[in-house]
């Protein structure tokens, strides 16, 4: 006889607007026994049915894995009561057999996590845990009401901090772009060993160090003019570990040093143009950049680029004889709601 293996809830916390490209990739990841529940309950949230959570830390659009359950309570302080205690005790201990790192602290995310009940709660799973209770521990547990069902789930977290805290980046700048981020755009790129890629406006080097953390490339090159940021670019790499390290070049995006029709695929975080003097300097910079990546890059070459000058860069494609946009993804990234473009050279 077949023995039914346990089933467990997982509810992915995602960039908003990388939901479907997270399902993709669970999917590559775990094509067998994986059940998708849609909608998930919030923008930024994927949830499914699997078999086996551990595997999931090799996920790389996913800020942080929660183990989910639902509890028929009334109100939190129920989880006093020593049926729902020991389910939720057992609960942790799973979130910390999934880990694959050990777990020392915890925290609890809830409305009221100062209140008495909550107090109470803390206390007590500190004694039956050994769990020592910090402000941002490696366990997060998540309390949260269910008003279509009148219970609440409780969300595990299943790693010690959230995946997008990449250990390599030792070294940062304000508006870097968010590893997660980063991984979606070399997704969309399809990105392949034997291509030349070529990472315009590289700063401290988060799109090179993800590609090359996955992918073993012979020509990578990453161009950045501020020598500030290459010498980030160059700590950072020497963390990851990576064995390929990038052909880092101190130039402008506008005069890229490559040859003509060289490259198979552009990626580039460009300038957001959120005041008046960067978008000034935008309105020159895209142009000259599109117009150079069309020089270098091949036919069928892409160009996967991020940016919150939607309409600045959108006027330009729909006049372009060089690109064609392919697809276009809007995320909400720090309260700002970019845009990634997949461009095709024609």
């Amino acid at each position: 006889m077949k023995t039914l293996r346990q089933r467990y809830l997982i509810e992915l916390e995602v960039t908003e607007g990388l939901e479907d490209l997270a399902r993709e990739e669970v999917t590559m990841l775990l094509p067998q026994n994986t059940a998708f529940i849609r909608p998930s309950r919030a923008k930024g949230a994927v949830r499914f049915h699997v078999e086996k959570p551990h595997l999931l830390k090799q996920l790389n659009l996913a800020e942080s894995i929660f183990l989910v359950e639902y509890y028929a309570i009334p109100r939190p302080k129920a989880l006093l009561g020593d049926a729902h205690f020991k389910r939720m005790l057992k609960q942790i201990a799973l979130a910390q057999r999934f880990s694959p790192e050990p777990m020392k602290t915890f925290y609890i995310a809830a409305a009221g996590s100062e209140s008495s009940v909550m107090q109470r709660l803390k206390a007590e799973i500190a004694v039956h845990t050994g769990l020592q209770v910090s402000e941002k521990g490696d366990l997060q547990l998540r309390i949260l009401p269910v008003p279509d069902e009148g219970g609440w789930e409780i969300h595990c977290r299943i790693t010690p901090r959230p995946l997008s805290s990449r250990s390599w980046r030792v070294c940062w700048f304000k508006g870097a772009l968010n590893a997660t981020v980063a991984q979606a755009m070399i997704s969309l790129s399809q990105l392949k060993p034997n291509d030349t890629v070529v990472n315009l406006c590289c700063g401290s080097g988060t799109l090179l160090i993800e590609a090359g953390l996955n992918i073993a490339f012979k020509r990578i090159y990453g161009i950045e003019i501020d020598e500030n940021r290459l010498r980030c670019a160059t700590e950072n790499f020497a963390a990851s570990g990576i064995r390929n390290t990038p052909t880092l070049l101190q130039g402008d995006a506008q005069f890229i040093p490559m040859p003509n029709q060289s490259v198979n695929v552009l990626l580039a975080d460009l300038p957001f143009g959120q005041d008046g003097t960067q978008h000034t300097q935008n309105l020159s910079l895209y142009p000259n950049v599109l117009k150079e990546a069309a020089r270098v890059a091949r036919t069928g070459g892409r160009f996967v680029l991020i940016t919150h000058e939607i309409h600045l860069l959108e006027s330009l494609v729909k006049i372009s004889t060089e690109w064609k946009c392919n697809r276009t993804t809007q995320i909400n990234q720090r309260g700002l709601h970019p845009r990634i473009y997949v461009l095709e050279r024609l």
